[in-house]
């Protein structure tokens, strides 16, 4: 439920256009209110929180390619 829910957020970020019409860059302001729109953000928060802790899983395709390193 949580990658959903994220996923969900971040299509929308990606989909909100970087200005508008006029050439008016969109604010952050605006950028979240597209979000919430979609995933509200106490859910959003929930999603992320859970996200967060669970491990990460690498296809075997991209094991010890060198494409993904592990953050310390």
């Amino acid at each position: 439920m949580g990658e959903t829910l994220s996923a969900k957020a971040v299509g929308v970020l990606l989909e909100t256009a970087p200005a508008t019409d006029t050439g008016e860059l969109v604010s952050v302001v605006d950028a979240w209110a597209a979000i919430e729109k979609a995933v509200p953000r106490e859910k959003l928060a929930e999603a992320l929180a859970v996200v967060g802790t669970e491990p990460v899983r690498l296809s075997p395709h991209l094991r010890g390619t060198g494409h993904v390193r592990q953050l310390h």
